[in-house]
Order: structure tokens, then C-alpha cells, then sequence
């Protein structure tokens, strides 16, 4: 006659401990079975204390020695980096306007670009902190929060109070310079002639021969 074998339990552990799985193999031959409570004591020794599943306890007793997920840890989630929403092109230099035909007015460059004062040019989306996660054995995992939108304010440019929008402070003309917008009052121009294209300026323009 064989030996009578009890039921063991079995829990492990992923490596960054965010998984646990339970396994209860059912005793052979009239060996004794697997207490609840011995199982609650494996749980323990091994750390398990956060998300714990307790119907899976349950369905681990009558799964035949199959596996099942104990406990989950949750993720961190990284915050959002701050960004900007443009609303006018991001643009240097001349710009070729042609008509419905296709057809081009090489005196009107579109070099200028009029925008009245206190117009929106960006939105400014913040940076969010993103949230904490946290492992099967209760301890808090760090997140790496957003950081904020790089904002550069040129002149004729003003951040509002709640710091969410860049507009306008004067009326002129609206440019892209490198990395950021600025609005010229004053355009200053050479002599007049096919190069300068036509001039359409809500400010003042200044003409250097």
C-alpha cells in the first residue's frame, strides 16, 4: 500500500514582487489536506500583505494543484510632461501665397503676419504628477512625475496670471524666432521694391533706403 502524502502550498513570488501566485496540491493516498490556516501562514512568510484575492484562496483549495493569481501589485503611472499648443504657424522667412489656381503673387511674400494685442498664441498644457504604484508586500513605488513645458516669452509676448495661455501684449507683427514667438510693433524695411513684396502692417513701418 503507498504512504499516505499530504497536501502542500506552494506561493510564489515574482521578482519585483508584483505578482503572487498560489498553488494547494490536494493529499494523496489518505494523507492529510491543507488548512486554510496554513495557507493564511505561507501568505505571511512570504510578505504577501497588499491586493490580496481572496476568492482565489478559495478556488485554489479545489483547482487540483493548478496555480492561480494571488495578489497584484499596482503600477506607477508616470506623470504627463508639460506641452504647448500652437495656434499660429511656426514660420521664418518668406511665404509663397498662391490663388485658387495656383497661381503665385511673388509681391505678396506673406513675411508679415498681423496679430492684434491680446490674442492667444499657445495654450500651455501643464505637467501632471502621475500617482504612486505599489508592490504585493505594501510598499509604495515611486513614480517619475512630468515636467513642465519649456516656455520662452520674446518681446510683445506675456504669460496670463494662471500661466496657461502665452498672448499678445502689443499689436504688430508675429514672428517665429528659433524657438519661440515675438511681435514686432515696428517693421523695418529697405528700399521698396519686388525683394520686400507687398507690405500689409497694422503697425508702424519704417523704410531705410
Amino acid at each position: 500500500m503507498a504512504d499516505p502524502i499530504n497536501g502542500t502550498v506552494l506561493v510564489e513570488i515574482d521578482d519585483k514582487y508584483m505578482n503572487a501566485r498560489l498553488t494547494i496540491t490536494p493529499p494523496r493516498n489518505g494523507g492529510k489536506a491543507v488548512t486554510e490556516e496554513q495557507v493564511r501562514q505561507e501568505i505571511a512568510l512570504k510578505g504577501v500583505r497588499y491586493n490580496i484575492d481572496e476568492n482565489a484562496i478559495k478556488e485554489a483549495f479545489g483547482n487540483g494543484g493548478v496555480s492561480v493569481q494571488l495578489a497584484k501589485g499596482t503600477p506607477p503611472i508616470d506623470g504627463r510632461n508639460g506641452y504647448l499648443v500652437y495656434h499660429f504657424e511656426r514660420k521664418n522667412g518668406a511665404q509663397m501665397k498662391a490663388d485658387e489656381f495656383g497661381n503665385v503673387d511673388y509681391r505678396d511674400l506673406g513675411m508679415i503676419q498681423n496679430i492684434e494685442k491680446d490674442v492667444v498664441i499657445a495654450d500651455i498644457f501643464p505637467e501632471t504628477p502621475g500617482s504612486r504604484g505599489k508592490d504585493i508586500r505594501g510598499i509604495e513605488i515611486p513614480q517619475y512625475p512630468g515636467k513642465p513645458a519649456k516656455i520662452t516669452l520674446g518681446n510683445g509676448v506675456m504669460l496670463t496670471e494662471d500661466g496657461r495661455q502665452i498672448r499678445s501684449s502689443i499689436e504688430g507683427n508675429l514672428r517665429w524666432d528659433r524657438d519661440h514667438f515675438v511681435v514686432d510693433k515696428e517693421l523695418v524695411v529697405g528700399d521698396i521694391d519686388l525683394s520686400i513684396g507687398n507690405i500689409d502692417f497694422i503697425g508702424d513701418v519704417t523704410i531705410k533706403g
